[in-house]
């Protein structure tokens, strides 16, 4: 399963980003500014607050 992390750049989306990865989802971690997070994981720039987030990230 894909699943995408908003606010994956800050201190709990990182850990939830580590959390899924270790539970074997294959996870984007999406962000405004799209930089990495994770090694292995793939990167986004999404905002959901400017009503496209979502389709960016998936």
């Amino acid at each position: 399963m894909k699943v995408a992390v908003f606010g994956a750049r800050g201190r709990t989306g990182r850990l939830v980003v580590e959390e899924l990865r270790r539970a074997g989802y294959e996870v984007v971690a999406a962000s405004r500014t799209g930089e990495l997070v994770v090694p292995g994981v793939d990167a986004a720039q999404a905002d959901p607050a400017a009503g496209q987030g979502v389709a960016v990230a998936t």
